[in-house]
């Protein structure tokens, strides 16, 4: 009996041996794993995160992206703002609209939807190998020539400022400077670098004084490009001009031509001289509701538009409004060149 206890004792020992090794070995195993690092997949990647301090207001710089991350960034940018923009179409009256097609005046129905609503940003889809913008338009991808290197915050306000080549037109008697430089001077207008895509000519109805609706006016589309804290471009944005008279040059040449009574048929001067899928110097006055009343004409019949002395403001994105398309009045447009006459 002794002798069965005492086997019984020494089985039960060895099997408690076993169990406790086999949780220290259990134990050693695990260990290890507790402090496994998480993997890449967990962490957002460059163009998400771009997007997501984008929109958290933070300043980005897209220097660090590639080539193909640029492009999906600019074009996940321009879909989200353009959503979050939502239906806005630029109604007159409760009678017509403008629309995205043509930029042309057509009846209202009343309903607001996005058929009727222009996309106002604009995805930059690339760069040639020289550093010029691309653009996907009318289904072709189309490069935008000598956009390489410019400064889209530049503002010129100064008649004699260097960083313009100014058109070599004849010198004006009233002021002995040709006639682009006499109109900023005079008349304070301000340039902005600006693409123009393609000479679409919108229309734009506006009213009179005594209450009579006057003959549509031609309107032109350009795009102003928004910039990261470095200057890279990042997206564009479209604006709409109103020129009532429309006065073309070219930077370093001697074009020279004007449109008469707001109007831009395809036999004009200045339909002829536009040069499309190229940079432009647009001149934007900074009396724009002061000139609308002098001449009488009001813009209160629209919705869906941004007009008056603030959208400099706007432009220079010293100020927001992502929800209604700029209309700028325009007196000057400058085509910038590819070759220097300096």
């Amino acid at each position: 009996m002794k002798r069965a206890f005492a086997i019984f004792t020494i089985i039960f020992l060895i099997s408690s041996c076993s169990q406790a090794g086999a949780v220290e070995l259990a134990t050693a195993t695990i260990a290890p794993t507790a402090t496994t690092a998480p993997t890449p997949t967990q962490e957002l990647n460059a163009v998400e995160q771009l997007l997501t301090d984008y929109f958290a207001d933070e300043e980005i710089n897209v220097s660090a992206l590639t080539h193909e991350e640029f492009i999906e960034f600019s074009a996940k940018l321009a879909e989200k703002k353009n959503a979050e923009r939502g239906v806005n179409p630029i109604i007159y009256n409760n009678e017509k609209y403008i629309d995205p097609q043509d930029l042309k005046l057509k009846d209202y129905d009343g309903h607001l939807d996005m058929n009727k609503t222009i996309e106002m940003f604009v995805p930059i889809a690339g760069k040639d190998e020289q550093g010029n913008l691309q653009f996907e338009h009318n289904g072709e991808l189309v490069t935008i020539a000598g956009s390489a290197n410019v400064d889209w915050n530049m503002q010129i306000s100064d008649p004699y400022d260097t960083r313009i080549d100014w058109p070599k037109t004849k010198p004006m008697k009233e002021t002995g400077v040709p006639e682009a430089q006499t109109y900023v001077d005079l008349f304070k207008i301000v340039l902005y670098p600006m693409i123009f895509l393609d000479k679409q000519v919108g229309e734009l109805k506006l009213d009179g004084s005594v209450g009579q609706t006057l003959d549509p006016l031609a309107t032109l589309a350009f795009y102003d490009i928004e910039t990261d804290e470095v200057g890279n471009p990042v997206l564009a944005k479209m604006i709409l001009t109103i020129g009532l008279n429309y006065n073309l040059f070219e930077e370093g040449g001697t074009l020279d031509a004007q449109s008469f009574m707001g109007q831009l048929p395809e036999n004009s001067y200045v339909y002829q001289g536009l040069g499309e899928n190229a940079v432009y110097y647009v001149g934007i006055s900074p009396r724009q509701a002061e000139t609308y009343e002098e001449m009488k004409i009001s813009l209160d019949g629209y919705r869906g538009i941004l007009t008056g002395n603030e959208i400099h403001k706007v432009i220079a994105e010293q100020e927001k409004n992502n929800k209604d398309m700029v209309l700028a009045r325009v007196g000057l447009l400058v085509r910038k060149t590819t070759i220097t006459t300096k």
